[in-house]
C-alpha cells in the first residue's frame, strides 16, 4: 500500500518535471531575472561594506552567497497557491474528492517537480555569477546532504503556509490580500535580502520566534556558516512547525470538504 502510494505521487512529480522542461523559455526568463537581482545587490552590498571586513559576523562574500540561497529558494517555491484557491472558489475542487489521492498531497508533488528543476538551475546560474564577481565560498562536500534536507523542509513549510491561505477561499471570496501579507512577512521576517543577524535585537527576537525565518534565512545562513548544532536546531524547528501546520491544513481541508459537500459541490 505504502509502495503504491509512493509510486503514485512519484509519477505525479515525474510528469511535473517533464512539463517544466518543455517550457524552457519560462525557465530562462526566471533565471535572467535572478541574475539581474543578484548583480544589483552585489553592487549595493559592495558599496555598503566599503572597507569593512565584516558586518554582524558576515563577510561580504558570505552576504552575497547568502543572497544566492535566499533568491534561489524564493524563485523556486512550490507555486500552487493561486491554482488551489482558484479551484476552491470555482468549485472544481469537488471533482477531485472521489479520486484516489489526497488533493493537497497531489498538488504538493505536482509543484515539487517544477520546484526541483528551478531550484537546481537558479542555484547553478546564481553561483556561477557570484563566483565570477565575488569569488568562491568555503564549502565542505559533507554539508551538502544536511543543507539539501533543510532546503526541502523549507519548501514543505512554505507550501503548508501557502496551502492554508489558499484553502481560506472556502470562507473568503478573495485570498489575494492574505497571499500579499504573507509575501511581505517572508520578505522582511524571512530575511530575503538582509540576514536576520543584521536586525536590531528586538526585531531579531520576533523574526526568530516566527516560522518565516526557517524558509529563507535558516537554509541560507546554514549554507554560509555551517555547524552541526545549527543544523540540528533548524531541523528541530522546521519539523515542529511542519507538524503544527500539517494538522491545521488538514483541519481546514476537512472543514472545507464538508462545507463543499453540504452545499452540493
Amino acid at each position: 500500500m505504502i509502495i503504491k502510494t509512493i509510486d503514485k505521487y512519484s509519477m505525479v512529480m515525474g510528469v511535473s518535471i517533464k512539463n517544466t522542461l518543455v517550457y524552457s523559455k519560462e525557465i530562462l526568463y526566471r533565471t535572467s531575472f535572478m541574475i539581474l537581482l543578484l548583480f544589483i545587490f552585489i553592487q549595493l552590498w559592495t558599496s555598503a561594506y566599503g572597507d569593512e571586513a565584516s558586518i554582524a559576523g558576515y563577510t561580504l562574500s558570505q552576504t552575497i552567497w547568502y543572497l544566492v540561497v535566499t533568491e534561489t529558494i524564493l524563485l523556486s517555491k512550490i507555486a500552487m497557491g493561486n491554482q488551489i484557491s482558484g479551484e476552491v472558489i470555482s468549485g472544481s475542487l469537488a471533482y477531485t474528492l472521489g479520486k484516489p489521492y489526497h488533493y493537497m498531497v497531489y498538488n504538493f508533488f505536482s509543484g515539487l517537480g517544477d520546484s526541483f528543476i528551478r531550484l537546481f538551475i537558479n542555484f547553478i546560474v546564481g553561483s556561477v555569477l557570484v563566483f565570477i564577481i565575488i569569488g568562491p565560498i568555503s564549502f565542505k562536500v559533507s554539508t551538502i546532504v544536511p543543507i539539501m534536507l533543510v532546503v526541502l523542509l523549507a519548501l514543505i513549510l512554505d507550501y503548508l503556509i501557502i496551502g492554508m491561505i489558499a484553502l481560506m477561499a472556502f470562507f473568503m471570496e478573495d485570498v489575494s490580500s492574505l497571499f500579499f501579507i504573507y509575501s511581505k512577512m517572508l520578505f522582511i521576517l524571512g530575511g530575503l535580502l538582509i540576514p536576520i543577524d543584521f536586525f536590531p535585537g528586538w526585531l531579531q527576537n520576533i523574526a526568530t520566534t516566527l516560522p518565516f525565518n526557517l524558509i529563507l534565512f535558516a537554509p541560507a545562513s546554514l549554507f554560509v556558516n555551517f555547524s552541526i548544532s545549527a543544523f540540528l536546531n533548524i531541523l528541530y524547528q522546521q519539523l515542529f512547525w511542519i507538524l503544527i501546520f500539517s494538522l491545521i491544513l488538514e483541519t481546514i481541508y476537512r472543514i472545507g470538504q464538508k462545507k463543499l459537500t453540504s452545499n452540493g459541490g
